[in-house]
């Protein structure tokens, strides 16, 4: 990983960091296209990634011609109309680490993918029909140039396999066949097609439908019946004397054994409710009620209650009449209760009256209530004919595929491959995973999201990407492992444009900024922006390139003829290079002429690793030359010593500076 020149902002910065930029400039070789990064694996191959990965974003195992082993392990069978292929996980010499996927063809021809152990639904086939299967690994290896250019292995021993039909057995599936009361109507024009017929669903209104206008159908326990029609519509009044009164069903409406009923009432009263209590459902024929209390409703709004009651399967026809009664204990027989809407409707039936299965030349019946459950085919209309190869495969051998092989089933789970055959997500007994990657869209704009296991690096990408049919992009990509994690920000492919960077120590998190070009801030064409870097110590190649302000007093010792002239002496440092404004004067006198006299020493920390002469000026126009000492010289290296050829100066002042040579 490079680290980038982060750029100042201020003058004086401006000019360290370009003296810096020309060095990294010189020093650099441009081994690659900007903004990718490869790597080298212990194999011998090669990862690329960023724009040398010709358009993938990551191309492995770059350069590798070795092939994967033979599948091995590779059984067929048929069923239902359908090829199932069967392969266990296994390649002759193992599974190598660039491993991809195992293609399954059919005669021949591609049938899907396996990146894993398990089962291919292939078809549907018509029965009886003869086909051949082969299987054939393929790796995840690239050409030099980061297209992909993948090994085949040898096909596996082609395997015959005869397609057999739909094969119902009620025996096996521990079903018994029920009667079927209706006849199919037509011919089935494929073994396994499926007539199914469901009974109308029932809806009676015992106050407005025919047949149900007079109160002579019902029996009002208590006190008479009066129905009224006025423009609000059709309603019983009902004036209840003390105790219990009970509007019952005598028998008009059928409540069939095994059925779902919704029984419903609209109501209100036109006096408050005192000690009233109002109950709504079904009576058996033993006089059991199923009932559902009401709230307490008062005069001038309409207030519909509803209750859903599950008939018992083995009840007895009739058994089941509608129930609406009022417990009246107030002993006020002047309350009037109005009801309208009075009825009973039967939701979907739990059981078909016909279920017929075309075996190739004739309808055979078969149990009423296999797929109901299975198949959720509550919505099938009345007198429907639909095809039943793929719902009898669903029940017979457990696998099913939409016709273009995309989305499927089977002993593995619930999974979707992309238009290319790739897994992309499956959900099983082990959980739910993504492979691969997910777009939302199939074109425009739209986001990607993609994860990857690297063998060559060791490591996990993960990527949310946005892209358009054009060639701008971004994407957010991360590489993890148990010991690091990379975060990097890209884009157009320009790899990377912002990292960051955590090893396993919480405290040694990295921010990298990568590119021919970093701006941070407004950018050239603004003005007003500023960067603050807070931070102890900043590398530029290594090299420590960060501000400070140095106390003199602290850093510089002084020989006891001289010291710091008007306290006027400066030491900093900017952008990795110490500045010294020196400025000394002698205690007593003036200083010596034609002399070199050491004068003060650097500390050792941030001193220079070379020897330095920078000219010096003193009082009245004198000129006089500073020296900074090496090693090997006649004083011990960072002495600084003044020199002139006149003596009537008593203070000179000069300036100098040099790079810290410390590497990080």
């Amino acid at each position: 990983m490079q680290h980038s020149l982060i750029t100042p902002q201020s003058e004086s910065e401006q000019l360290a960091a370009l003296a810096a930029g020309a060095l990294d400039a010189a020093s650099r070789q441009q081994t690659r296209t900007a903004g990718s990064a490869t790597y080298h694996n212990p194999d011998g191959t090669k990862t690329m990634m960023g724009a040398d990965a010709a358009g993938q974003g990551i191309a492995q195992w770059v350069g590798d011609t070795t092939p994967p082993g033979t599948p091995t392990g590779v059984t067929a069978q048929s069923g239902n109309g359908l090829v199932l292929a069967v392969w266990d996980g296994s390649l002759d010499g193992g599974v190598p680490p660039d491993f991809d996927h195992v293609q399954i063809l059919v005669d021949g021809t591609d049938a899907g993918r396996l990146t894993a152990k398990g089962t291919l639904a292939c078809g549907p086939y018509e029965p009886g029909t003869g086909h051949t299967v082969t299987a054939v690994a393929w790796d995840d290896a690239h050409a030099e140039d980061g297209s992909p250019a993948p090994n085949a292995s040898p096909a596996c021993a082609p395997i015959r396999v005869t397609v057999t039909g739909a094969d119902i057995d009620p025996g096996r599936l521990g079903i018994t066949v029920t009667k079927s009361d209706k006849d199919p109507q037509g011919r089935g024009e494929h073994t396994g097609d499926l007539w199914l017929k469901y009974p109308v669903a029932l809806s009676t209104n015992v106050i407005t439908d025919p047949g149900m206008e007079s109160t002579d159908a019902w029996t009002w326990t208590g006190l008479g019946l009066g129905r009224v029609t006025d423009p609000s519509g059709t309603y019983f009044r009902m004036r209840p004397s003390t105790g219990w009164s009970r509007l019952d069903n005598t028998g008009s409406v059928r409540l069939a054994p095994g059925d779902e009923v919704r029984v419903s009432v609209t109501r209100q009263c036109e006096t408050p409710q005192d000690d009233i209590a109002m109950y709504l459902g079904v009576k058996d024929g033993k006089g059991t009620d199923r009932q559902k209390r009401l709230a307490p409703v008062g005069y001038g709004k309409w207030v519909t209650d509803t209750v859903s009651i599950a008939i018992p399967a083995n009840a007895k026809t009739d058994d089941y009449t509608l129930d609406f009664s009022v417990n009246n204990t107030s002993g006020n027989t002047n309350t009037v209760v109005l009801c309208k809407g009075i009825s009973v409707s039967r939701v979907m039936p739990s059981a078909l009256e016909a279920e017929w299965w075309w075996d190739g030349s004739q309808w055979v019946p078969i149990p009423v209530a296999i797929y109901l459950d299975q198949l959720a085919a509550r919505d099938v209309q009345v007198d429907e004919a639909v095809v039943g190869m793929l719902a009898a495969g669903i029940i017979r051998s457990g696998t099913f595929v939409t016709d273009d092989g995309l989305v499927g089933f089977d002993a593995s789970g619930f999974w979707v491959r992309d238009t290319s055959g790739s897994l992309v997500f499956q959900a099983g007994a082990g959980g739910v995973s993504m492979t691969g990657s997910l777009e939302t869209a199939s074109g425009g704009d739209r986001l990607r999201v993609s994860r990857r296991y690297l063998p060559s690096l060791g490591r996990t990408v993960g990527a949310l990407e946005g892209l358009h049919d054009d060639a701008s992009r971004w994407a957010l990509t991360g590489f993890y492992d148990a010991a690091k994690t990379e975060v990097q920000l890209s884009a157009n492919g320009h790899l990377p444009n912002i990292a960051v960077s955590s090893p396993a120590a919480p405290d040694s998190d990295m921010l990298v900024l990568t590119g021919q070009d970093v701006e941070i801030g407004a950018g050239r064409q603004k003005t007003g922006s500023s960067v603050s870097v807070d931070a102890r110590t900043v590398l530029v190649q290594g090299v420590d390139a960060g501000c400070a302000d140095y106390d003199p007093a602290a850093w510089l010792g002084w020989s006891d003829s001289y010291q710091d002239y008007n306290h006027a002496t400066r030491l900093y440092k900017r952008a990795g290079v110490y500045f010294l404004e020196l400025n000394i004067q002698i205690k007593k006198g003036v200083i010596p002429s034609m002399r070199t006299i050491p004068v003060v020493r650097l500390a050792s920390s941030i001193m220079p690793d070379h020897r330095l002469d920078v000219l010096a000026y003193g009082s009245n126009y004198s000129v006089g030359r500073f020296h900074v000492f090496g090693l090997g010289e006649s004083q011990p290296q960072g002495t600084i010593s003044i020199g002139t050829r006149d003596t009537s100066a008593d203070f000179f002042s000069g300036q100098m500076f040099w790079s810290d040579p410390r590497k990080a």
